[in-house]
Parts: C-alpha cells; structure tokens; sequence
C-alpha cells in the first residue's frame, strides 16, 4: 500500500511539473523562455556520466533535434533574455541549458555535428543569462525559507517516522558536516552524475548532543584495521575492490541520521563558478533500527525523506521546497533534462549496507581506497573547493569556458 501511494503521488506530481511546464515562465506557452524550457525538458543528447548500471547512449530523433535547435535559434535571434529580468528565473533556465551543454558536449559520443550545433548554441544562450556574482548572493535560500515557515516538523518522530520533517540546525546545529577523500568532495559520485553542476553536502548526527558525534567520528578515525580482504575480488577482479569495509568497524546507535544537501552551481557572468542559495534536493535518512541487528539492504530499517525544489513555487514567491516521493522513479527536478536523471534506487543499490557501511563517504565503495579514511568532520568552504575544482578539470567546463569567455 505503501509504494502504491507513492506511486500515485509521483504521477501527480509529474503532471502538475507538465501542467506548470507550459507557462512556468509566462502565462503565453508560446513565450520564448516557455519553448526552450519544454523543448529542453525532452530528450536531448545524453552523456555516458552515469552510474555503471546506467550507462547508456541515445539521441534524440530529428523531429526532437529540430525542436530544440529552433527553439535556441528563435531565443538567440529575438534577444529574449531581456524579455524576462527576473534572477530567479534567469538562473533556473540557465542551469537547465547549462544541463543540456554538458551533455551535448561529450567529445566522445556519436553525431558530434548535431552535438556541436547544439553545443554551441546553448553557450551564447548560457552567456547572456549568467548573473553577477552579487546577484546569485540575492537567489533565495530556499531551504532556510522552509524551515523558518514550520511547513515540516522540526525533528524526526519515532512514533510517527513517516511524518516529514526538516532540521532547522542542518547547517549550524549538532549536525556535522562530512569530509571526502582528498582532492575529491564528501559525495563524488553524486558530482559525477551531475557533471559537477550542484554542490553535496553530506552530514550525520548521532542522538544526543553534538559531541556524541564528533566522538564517533574520532572513533572510526583510530579504527587500527578499517579494511580487510575482498572475497569477492578473486572471481570480480575487474569489478571489485581488492579490499572492503572490515566487518567489525565501530558501528553508530539506532538514531543515527544521515542528509545529503544538494544545491545549485552556476557560471557568473565572468566564466567564474559559483555555489548559489537555491537548494536543489534534500535527501535525509534516519536509522530506526540498530544496525547491529540489521542484514543488508533492509529497507525497514530506516526512515527515508526527499525534498525537491519547487521551480513554480520559488518563482510564485513560496517557499520553493516540497517533500517528494520516495521510490524508484522521482519526478525529475523541473530545469533538468530528463536523460540526466538516474532512477532512484531507493537509495539501497549504494547504501544498503547496514549502519556505517553504508556510508560511501567513509568507506569509498565506488573505487579502490587510495589510502586509510580519515573520517573528520570537515569545512564547508574546503568542501566548495573541492566540488567546484573536480568541475573545473572536466572537459566540458574548459569547453564552455573557451567558447564563451575566453573571446
């Protein structure tokens, strides 16, 4: 009963995301912002940037790359970035072009003649909309709106562990923010599913008092032996770590909870990158069992929240962050191209270890270990640092950057 109202409900919010798509922007569908958007929220060039089990190439047919090239031409040829001043707007459509750039982008993909005429025509249109950087500063901080409006509760209920809730001391309470394995951010897997156009921040919290979790944190930094031999390596060399996560590592109370905050990065109008206010997605998990008792991948045992960023919402002057369904296809986020969302696994396919080893930020499960974790708590601004340099090193960044700025 439970996935058939989750079901029901992503259906309804997928046609309400439609319903608003044609005059997200203005109430004429036909308005050039309106074009763009819709045609952009089809099926454009897809980049192979995916989770192992999701790789993939397609390409939209011609009727579609017809549609998305014209609806680029008719928004460069009429100016229609001055049509609409508005930065909460302009920053929406920009991170959505900015989305179907990188994947049109890919150097190694087939069709490059088509990828190129799109390529280039969504970096004048990423130019013309880039906002200054005391503008991003102005976006809202939507998450902070919704936590100070009480549309959610402010702590998680046992009792009632599927009433929703957000902490309101996420960013400055007792949660404490995660560090990744150096020169890579917390939640790298995250970044390169997205190309390196959000931020994640990962945080935990253990119950009790903020202490509780730095001395858990310190715990599992002295561990002796944090990894072991791989079993599985032998018959899966190519597929495995030759090393895992020791069986026997300091596991962390029922209570426990984890979030992974996801917010928006763009280009200013220098070609310079920037984290913004705007709050993408909100993904929380609270462990409702002790994961000493718990066997892999029981979904039971946990409590799971998303919060999505409400595009129509922002632009109507709510507060712009709406819980959304958990379960195997979440609506995409209204300025993302569909091809660019993987379907939600329900979070178990890379977390469904129990307790800390589900956690990939400590035990780096995508990838051989390059050395012991160092499981501390970590520095907001070192953690941009790292996200925003992981981008900079992408190809498709140094490709935008010398089409559009480099003039």
């Amino acid at each position: 009963m439970r996935r058939l109202v989750f079901a029901l409900w992503g259906v309804l919010a997928f046609l309400a995301v439609r319903a608003d798509a044609a005059t997200l922007f203005d109430t004429n569908p036909a308005h050039p912002w309106n074009r763009l958007y819709d045609a952009l929220q089809g099926t454009p060039p897809s980049s192979p940037d995916r989770f192992p089990s999701q790789q993939r190439e397609s390409f939209p047919d011609d009727a579609k790359l017809s549609e998305v090239i014209a609806a680029l031409e008719t928004f460069l040829k009429n100016h229609a970035e001055k049509l609409i001043r508005g930065t909460v707007q302009r920053a929406i459509l920009q991170s959505l072009v900015w989305a179907t750039f990188d994947q049109a982008s890919d150097p190694t993909a087939a069709h490059q003649d088509v990828r190129d005429q799109v390529a280039q025509r969504c970096a004048e249109v990423i130019r013309r909309l880039a906002l200054s950087d005391s503008e991003i500063d102005a976006l809202p901080d939507n998450f902070t709106a919704t936590v100070k409006a009480k549309t959610f509760a402010s702590a998680f209920d046992e009792s009632h562990p599927d009433t929703a809730f957000l902490p309101p001391d996420l960013l400055t309470g007792s949660w404490v923010l995660m560090s990744g394995e150096w020169p890579d951010p917390a939640a790298v897997q995250h970044v390169r599913t997205v190309q390196g156009r959000s931020q994640f921040y990962v945080f935990i919290r253990l119950p009790g008092e903020r202490a509780a979790t730095f001395d858990y944190l310190r715990e599992l930094a002295t561990f002796p032996q944090p990894y072991v031999w791989n079993s599985k390596f032998t018959s899966l060399p190519y597929a495995e770590s030759p090393v895992g996560p020791n069986p026997d590592l300091p596991q962390f109370p029922k209570g426990t909870a984890v979030a992974l905050l996801r917010q928006m990065i763009l280009p200013n109008d220098q070609g310079e990158l920037r984290i913004t206010p705007i709050t993408e997605s909100l993904q929380m998990r609270v462990y409702t069992m002790d994961p000493k008792d718990v066997k892999c991948c029981d979904i039971q045992s946990q409590a799971f929240f998303v919060y999505r960023l409400d595009v129509a919402g922002l632009f109507r002057g709510r507060d712009g962050l709406v819980r959304s369904p958990f379960g195997e296809s979440p609506t995409p986020l209204p300025f993302e191209p569909r091809s660019a969302i993987l379907a939600d696994p329900g979070c178990n396919d890379c977390h469904g270890a129990s307790g800390v080893q589900g956690l990939n930020t400590y035990t780096h499960r995508f990838g051989p270990p390059r050395h012991t974790p160092w499981f501390e708590p970590a520095l907001p601004t070192n953690e941009d640092r790292d996200t925003l340099e992981w981008k900079k090193r992408q190809y498709n960044w140094g490709l935008l950057r010398g089409m559009v700025w480099a003039r």
